[in-house]
């Protein structure tokens, strides 16, 4: 899945014509960085995602501040619909303020179900007092 899928997604659910080169210009001029600040905050999600599941490990680069849109979505497909949530919220937070709210919960339940989806791990207790 390419990062645009995930923009057309975004512009969807905010009831846009994601389709039209008109009146969308500044979603597609925003995305980029919002989807490259999502990449980066779940990098290492993502990483003990794949741990836990048996996925193989994958090197995500987390230093570009945007992402090009054609370049595939990293993470793993589990993570898509919390994308496309965050990226909707962050795109209508000035015009729909009630709206962004939805889609943020939205995400933030996705990103909340992915992590209870991890189990934890037993491992020997610290003694970090001496």
């Amino acid at each position: 899945m390419t990062y645009q899928s995930l923009i057309d997604g975004a512009i969807a659910i905010v009831c846009e014509n994601a389709i039209v080169s008109f009146g969308n210009e500044d979603y597609h001029a925003r995305a980029p960085y919002l989807l490259a600040a999502f990449v980066t905050q779940y990098t290492k999600l993502d990483a003990e995602y794949r741990r836990a599941n048996g996925l193989e490990k994958k090197v995500i680069s987390t230093d570009a501040a945007a992402i090009d849109t054609e370049d595939e979505f990293p993470l793993c497909d589990v993570f898509a619909p919390a994308a496309i949530y965050h990226l909707a919220s962050g795109l209508v937070i000035d015009e729909n303020e009630e709206m962004s709210d939805k889609f943020f919960d939205r995400y933030i339940n996705g990103i909340l179900e992915i992590r209870n989806a991890i189990p934890a791990e037993q491992g020997a207790i610290v003694d970090r007092y001496g």
